[in-house]
Parts: C-alpha cells; structure tokens; sequence
C-alpha cells in the first residue's frame, strides 16, 4: 500500500510542477495531467506537429534505418536554411528545395554541364574503368589548358532500365563558367543538363549499385504514394565523397515527368 501512495504522490508531484520533468519542457509535447489512477494517468495534450515515415517491419534493422530517414529528414531542413547544401563540400550543382517529405525532397536544379561516360556493367570494376576514363579525360582536357576539375561533386551513376539489360553511364559534375573544350572525346561527352526538378532520397553507407537500386524502389514507392508524377525508366545515384571515406551522404535521383 505504502508504495502505491508513494507511486501516486511522485505523479501528483510531477503534475504540479511542469507536467513532465522526466522530458525537457521545450522539447517535448506539453500537456496536462487530468486524473491519475494506480495503474496509469490520465493526460490533456495540446495540439502537435509531427514527422513520420513508414516502418517496415518490427526488427532493430528497419526501426533504424527509420530513424535514419528522420535523422536525415531534420539535417535536410536545417541545410534548405542554410545554403540548401552544406553536405557537398567544393563545387557542386545548385539547387533550391521546393518541396519536404519524410523520405524525400523536391529540388530544383539550375541547368548544368557534366562530362559523361559509359559504364559497361554495374561490376565494381566497370564502375572504377569509367571513373579513370574520366579522371585521365579531366587530367588531358587541363594539359590543354582546359580547366575540367577532378574536385567536383556528386559524382553521379545514371541508371536506365530498359526492356533489355539495365544501361550505366558515370558522370562528373562541371562548375559553371569552367573553360572546356568544343570537341569532346570519343569516349567522353561534354552534357548539358536543363533547369529541371528532381526527386531526392538520401541514404548512407558506402555507395554501390545494390544500395542505390534499393534506395530507387523506395524512392519510386514514395512518390506513388505522394501522387508525384516522375521517369518510371532512369534513376541516378549520387555520391558526394570517395568511397574510402569514413562517412557517406548519398542520394537517389528521379527526374519529374
């Protein structure tokens, strides 16, 4: 008995001072106990916001990789408050964010250059073939008095699903008023990229073709059900640092329709 209206008390305690001193006060929803009972109490709580996003399943695996979409979710707002990209660091495309979700954004791109290369399967192999055709491409074009950085970010996977096998192609992002050539190599495109808006999911981990595949089901699972019209056919992985690196920002992009 003794400890029930000890239990009983500590809840009447709490209630008059601020309601909830297990939680700080302007960090938590504010609320007011109306009744309390041995077993649970009784509370008033004023009107909240919340962001939420689908968990998969009760395992460990699928409630942190939802915590991690909301983690990353409040760092996106903070950077759009920022300069909209504080996670690329050097010289990467710009953007303005249009739109926030749970598990994507809404970004508007200005028109951009990049140079481009076929990749010739998704083997972690092809993948660092095409990433030297472009550095050695980069190293010739600034030999020549060209100035193609080999600093830029995101480098950017552009996957295309087809009837037949899936087509890759790697590409590296050019700053704007950078001095390149007219001619291009046979192996090398110089592309140009409209304004265009395009749908955003960040995940982390180290970059490959398995993660970002799963990232664009997500992503493509996500706007259905936002009612976004996108490209059912092409999606592109951008990774912003070297895959040896100790953290990784990465992105999924799909273009809007």
């Amino acid at each position: 008995m003794a400890q029930v209206v000890f239990a009983l008390l500590a809840l009447f305690l709490v209630s008059l001072c601020t309601g909830q001193d297990f939680c700080p006060k302007e960090k938590c929803p504010q609320y007011k106990v109306v009744e309390t009972h041995q077993d649970f109490e009784v509370r008033l709580y004023g009107a909240t916001n919340w962001i939420t996003t689908k968990l998969d399943s009760t395992g460990a695996r699928d409630y942190l990789a939802a915590n991690s979409r909301l983690k990353n979710y409040v760092k996106r707002q903070a950077e759009a408050v920022c300069t909209g990209q504080d996670f690329c660091v050097g010289k990467c495309p710009h953007y303005k964010v249009l739109e926030a979700y749970p598990d994507f954004e809404v970004r508007l791109y200005d028109a951009s250059t990049w140079i481009t290369t076929k990749v010739d399967s998704s083997q972690a192999s092809d993948v660092l073939a095409a990433n030297s055709q472009l550095k050695d491409y980069a190293k010739k074009q600034t030999e020549a008095g060209f100035e193609i950085p080999t600093d830029s970010w995101p480098a950017l996977i552009k996957v295309k699903d087809g009837k037949g096998d899936p087509e890759f192609s790697l590409s590296w992002f050019v700053p704007p008023a950078t001095k390149t050539p007219e001619d291009s190599d046979p192996l090398v495109q110089l592309e140009s990229k409209p304004e265009a808006t395009v749908y955003v999911r960040v995940f982390g981990g180290a970059p490959s073709i398995q993660s970002g595949q799963e990232n664009a089901t997500k992503l493509r699972e996500a706007l259905i059900t936002a009612g976004k019209n996108f490209d059912h056919d092409i999606y592109n992985g951008a990774a912003y640092e070297s895959y040896f690196s100790s953290t990784h920002h990465n992105e999924i992009w799909i273009y809007a329709a």
